[in-house]
This record gives C-alpha cells, structure tokens and sequence, in this order.
C-alpha cells in the first residue's frame, strides 16, 4: 500500500536544487563570497550552505540547462542583499548580470546571474502595509467600487460602472487610483513609505 503524503513528509531532511557549474572553481569562489559556506560532497559535488538552505553545486554544465535555470531566494530585506551583490562589483569581476530591485505583481524582486548563467532571483514579498484594494468613486455619478490595483503599472483609464464615463487621472496624478480611489496605487504608497528600489510612477 502507498504510503500518505504526511508520513512521506515526516521522513524528508532537505529538499536541494543541483545547480549546474560551468567552472567548478569559479563557481564555488562566487558562491562563497555572497555568503555560502562550501562543504564537500563528492570531488564533482560540493553544498552550499546559508544558515538552515542549502543547494548542491556540481561540476556539469548544458548551456541551454543553465540559461533556464532559476533559483528563488526569498528574503525579508531585498536591500540588505542588493547592497551586499553591489558591493562584490560581481558584474566587473566575474563577468555576470545584475538587475537592481524593482516591484512585480508578487514583490520587491532583484537580479544576479552566476557565472555558468543560472539566474537568481532575490524577492522581498509586498510589505504589509502596502493597500492593494481602492475605492474608486465617480466624480460624475458618485457611484463607489471597490477595485484591486496592480502592484507594478499605474491605471491610467477607469470607465465607471455606474454612468460610464471613461475616468483620467487629474493633472499631476499618475493614474486613477490617485486621483478617485481611497487608496493611492502601490508604487506611490512605496514610494512613499520608503521601500528600496523604488521611483516615482510620475517621474
């Protein structure tokens, strides 16, 4: 008989991704300066470990394996590791790609490939107090509905569900949230609160 999800799960001690390296060596070295600590497996296998993760590195590479390779690493502070990869100079010194933090539907989200091309993502989920619903009342008709905003773009149109009338920003707003809602959109609210990686959707 099969055994039920939970037994399988309460047998399980880690889950690690084999990442691909292109150079062993370069690879390990790049790793152990963003804060991995290298231990041993095999001559060809090496983990790499942060605190309680951890992931394999392995000595074999396949170009299209690697390109479409992506590791998600969720963190509580997306600036602490910006700031830590910038400091590396990584993209001078190892020949990769960085993409600084900028907000997506799901977060705060920041770039770094390794040097055999496996992209990391670095991802902050939306601060707490960021407001994703907002009123929007008709200046026409005075008729109020409750929307979701998008995290990453500002709503410039808005037709209202009560008389129909195709709402625009007013002048020195970014969109219609802005100027109807009760709520400013997300990017003006981290903007606002400070968060990193962050501008002005009116800039």
């Amino acid at each position: 008989m099969p055994a039920d999800a939970a037994t399988l799960a309460s047998t399980v001690m880690a889950m690690r991704p084999m990442v691909p390296a292109k150079d062993f060596e370069v690879s390990k070295r790049f790793y152990v300066e963003l804060g991995f600590e290298p231990k041993p497996l095999t001559d060809r296998l090496v983990e790499m470990q942060l605190g309680a993760f951890s992931f394999i590195l392995q000595a074999y590479y396949a170009k299209p394996w690697a390109d479409n390779f992506v590791m998600h690493l969720h963190v509580s502070d997306v600036k602490l590791w910006w700031d830590h990869i910038n400091a590396l100079d990584l993209t001078s010194r190892y020949g990769v790609k960085t993409q600084a933090p900028q907000m997506e539907d799901w977060g705060l989200v920041a770039g770094v490939t390794d040097p055999s091309g496996v992209l990391w993502r670095v991802a902050e989920a939306p601060a707490a107090h960021l407001l994703l619903q907002s009123t929007i009342t008709c200046p026409h008709c005075s008729v109020s509905k409750t929307e979701t905003m998008p995290t990453d773009a500002c709503q410039f149109f808005y037709e209202c569900t009560g008389c129909g009338t195709k709402l625009k920003p007013k002048a020195g707003d970014c969109c219609v949230f802005c100027s109807y809602g009760s709520i400013p959109c997300p990017p003006i609210q981290a903007v606002r609160s400070g968060l990193p990686g962050t501008s002005s959707c009116c800039a």
